[in-house]
């Protein structure tokens, strides 16, 4: 919970610059009537996933749990159209590993996103928007048998390492703020290194069964990517503008 109320915290902080610096930006929206561009970024997240329907389930079979916070990679890039932001965005989160007797047990998640944002406030060089994203994603559990084994002892005995996974559709709602620094810009037209910061939730409002490979597996744990998140950002770009 301390990860959950810390976000919180820093969304809260967030909004109250974006209020504090409005009059600023609103004087500099008026300089011009329309832009038009892209942008390209790596992402570092930060969250917390909700495994507590999973992680009681390893408990009670005396598997050690997941630990929920995790740090995600990624990428992604979306377009300016006047005032209208329309991309797409995709992370993977850094594998969590337990140990259980002879047995290594990792979590994979992974998930991307359609976006669709609206730039509230904009200056030459900062945007601030909000951001709705649509897509999809799963998490994948795998229990490997830890120990060397020779090609003819794992055709003796192949069951060694269990994959089962789910999924399902995925939202996420995000405030965001780009800073292009810029090198060689113009009145008309700026380009150069973009820095930026999304702080958000995303949820799974229809999840998928568990299966493994081709075979649906009854009774799993209801589980979701669900969480608050924080996205640290950097990459390229450029807009063009219309006086």
């Amino acid at each position: 919970m301390k990860s959950f109320y810390s976000l919180l915290h820093w969304f809260v902080v967030f909004v109250a610059i974006s209020i504090l610096i409005e009059p600023t930006l609103a004087q500099e929206q008026k300089k011009h009537r329309s832009e038009a561009g892209g942008k390209g970024y790596f992402m570092v997240g930060f969250g917390k996933l909700d495994l507590g329907s999973l992680n009681s389930r390893l408990k009670a079979k005396n598997y050690p749990e997941f630990k929920e916070n995790y740090v995600s990679l990624g990428g992604g890039g979306h377009a300016v159209i006047g005032k209208l932001i329309i991309g797409g965005d995709g992370e993977g989160h850094i594998t969590t590993e337990t140990t259980y007797g002879n047995q290594n047990n990792s979590l994979e998640v992974g998930y991307g996103f359609f976006d669709i944002g609206y730039i509230l406030l904009s200056s030459k060089n900062l945007q601030i928007y909000p951001l709705i994203g649509i897509g999809g994603g799963g998490i994948e559990l795998q229990i490997v048998e830890k120990g060397a084994s020779e090609f003819d002892d794992i055709l003796d005995n192949p069951k060694r390492m269990s994959k089962i996974s789910t999924g399902g559709l995925l939202m996420q709602f995000c405030l965001g703020a780009d800073y292009l620094l810029s090198f060689n810009g113009n009145e008309g037209s700026i380009g150069g290194l973009v820095f930026g910061v999304r702080i958000g939730y995303k949820f799974t409002p229809i999840k998928s069964n568990w299966s493994m490979e081709n075979l649906e597996i009854s009774n799993g744990p209801e589980l979701g990517i669900t969480g608050p998140f924080i996205r640290i950002m950097f990459g390229g770009g450029g807009l063009g503008r219309e006086k």
